[in-house]
């Protein structure tokens, strides 16, 4: 249960466009990977993906979409059901990412892959283009989390700041004006002690604002 939860409070995102390249029997597979943010979006990728290898013989795909990865989607595009989109879409789901496409194209090399083979060859696609946006460093994990701004004293803010180094805490940026103004994120169920924490050490000298709440690297 403990463990259903941190998933919910968290999810990967595809930062950037990825493309790898897998040849199975003679068969080409070329993989694109997009990050999107609708399923209007996710169709204009999939067309831009025909039009670039229009003499193809199959563009399959898997999407998923929302916070919740409510929106899902996928397409075997003529392939034998349950051989393309579908094992597509088990390795995006596999690797908890969301707001993501990938669509794989395949050139026929005249050789038939049987429906072992080809669930074999589009889910090594899959997995082929995600461990390359992974090697660089493509995709980001975003937790449940909150942005607080820190308002204190010239006096307070280098103790302050070496404190949120040493706990690892991400700062977004400092600001030093009449006061020192930090802004920082925190997972969401760690704000309240963090706020408390910064209280305390400041001897109440910082005052702290909560912004906003989502999902955010942290």
């Amino acid at each position: 249960m403990e463990q259903e939860k941190r998933e919910q409070d968290a999810y990967s995102i595809l930062s950037d466009h990825v493309n790898a390249e897998l040849t199975e029997k003679k068969s080409v597979f070329l993989t694109d990977a997009y990050p999107v943010h609708s399923e209007e979006e996710a169709s204009e990728k999939i067309q831009e993906v025909s039009r670039k290898y229009y003499d193809a013989r199959h563009h399959c795909f898997a999407y998923v979409l929302g916070d919740h990865k409510e929106i899902v989607r996928q397409s075997d595009n003529k392939e034998p059901a349950g051989t393309a989109g579908r094992p597509i879409l088990s390795v995006i789901q596999g690797e908890n990412l969301t707001y993501v496409l990938i669509v794989v194209t395949r050139y026929f090399g005249g050789i038939l892959l049987g429906t072992g083979g080809l669930v074999r060859a589009y889910t090594g696609s899959a997995k082929a283009v995600l461990h390359l946006a992974k090697e660089e460093g493509k995709i980001l994990t975003l937790r449940h989390a909150q942005k607080l701004r820190i308002h204190l004293p010239y006096a307070q803010a280098e103790s302050l700041q070496y404190d949120l180094a040493q706990k690892k805490i991400r700062v977004l940026e400092t600001v030093y004006e009449a006061e020192v103004t930090i802004h920082i994120c925190v997972p969401a169920e760690e704000a309240k002690g963090v706020i408390l924490e910064i209280t305390q050490k400041t001897s109440g000298a910082a005052q702290v604002v909560r912004e906003e709440e989502g999902f955010f690297a942290v």
